[in-house]
């Protein structure tokens, strides 16, 4: 459970508006998802003075809210969540993984229960099993001062935990994560290309920690030829511009010697386009004025920008009252 503190900050105390105290005092509360999805509901503290009271639930969904209702006459008020990335629950488990290299086999796995600040919440038991067989791995309990708890050498493959805090034993959670030993897509961004202007290819991927270098490849699945290809440094994403339509393959390889993590291979299509209306990314935009154009007067200038390049735009120039064309003309890409 997660605590939220509350209390009135107004000259006086919450005594010196009564309004407000009939509202508060009594009320409930109900906790909702970004999307508005109803998650928990529970009565508000009790409020005095200007002191600081509490109330508990177990959800803080990153984005989500809070909205507090009287028990009749008043209109209820909303308060946003912040919480920490992929976070629903008042915490969230969130284990990292450390590929250790050739020379020292399997992936150090290290167990983390994040509160709602992104810290990582200590005294925590952990018991680690193979999901499907229930093969105890092991059981860690992690000492005072030391946040961490982590598996080592553990092998590719899926696997359950059960933890409690050491204060509370009877509290215990299931979670479940996998040992990756391939890399995996997790989200893509395909741009369309429109026109004569070229599309682009964006992947995430699984996150390995401790890999110092990757190749990324574009193929063009018409010859299987590699059209565009270069290296990282580190990081979990690719990114290829400039694209033209059709079908390719995109590869990830981490620069391993012992050839121990399989390579990521994704199909991609990048489309064409047909109508740029469809894409608002695409839209010519405002971006700024030269001067204040005055309204019935042609005077003044504004300067359009696109969002990329075309080989050209035509543009018109129209009156608001009667629709009667003013000027036209057509503009071409600066060159770079």
């Amino acid at each position: 459970m997660a605590k939220l503190a509350v209390n009135y900050t107004g000259n006086g105390g919450i005594e010196n508006a009564p309004q407000m105290q009939a509202f508060m005092n009594g009320a409930t509360f109900e906790v909702y998802t970004r999307e508005g999805q109803f998650l928990y509901s529970g009565v508000m503290p009790q409020l005095t003075g200007n002191a600081k009271s509490t109330f508990e639930t177990p959800y803080i969904p990153q984005g989500g809210y809070i909205t507090v209702k009287a028990a009749c006459g008043y209109p209820t008020l909303s308060k946003n969540l912040g919480g920490v990335a992929g976070m629903v629950k008042a915490y969230l488990f969130s284990p990292t993984f450390t590929y250790r290299g050739c020379g020292s086999r399997g992936t150090n796995v290290d167990l983390r229960v994040l509160d709602t600040k992104g810290s990582v919440v200590p005294l925590i038991t952990y018991t680690v099993k193979k999901k499907g067989t229930g093969e105890l791995i092991g059981t860690y309990e992690m000492k005072e001062g030391v946040n961490t708890a982590i598996f080592a050498n553990m092998e590719p493959g899926d696997y359950t935990v059960e933890w409690y805090p050491q204060c509370n034993p009877a509290q215990k959670h299931q979670e479940e994560f996998t040992v990756p030993d391939k890399v995996s897509e997790v989200s893509r961004a395909v741009l369309p290309a429109i026109c004569d202007e070229m599309g682009s290819i964006q992947i995430s991927f699984t996150n390995f920690t401790n890999i110092g270098g990757w190749r990324y490849e574009l193929i063009r699945k018409s010859d299987n030829k590699t059209i565009r290809m270069y290296g990282s440094g580190g990081g979990n994403s690719l990114y290829f511009e400039r694209v033209p339509a059709g079908e390719y393959t995109v590869k990830a390889t981490p620069i391993v010697e012992c050839n121990d993590l399989t390579p990521g291979v994704f199909d991609v299509t990048v489309p064409v386009e047909t109508d740029p209306r469809m894409n608002t990314d695409r839209f010519i935009t405002l971006w700024q004025r030269d001067a204040p154009a005055q309204p019935y007067q042609r005077v003044g200038k504004v300067r359009y920008y696109s969002y990329r390049p075309y080989s050209y735009v035509k543009w018109r120039v129209l009156d608001v009252t009667t629709n009667a064309e003013i000027s036209k003309g057509e503009v071409r890409p600066h060159p770079q």
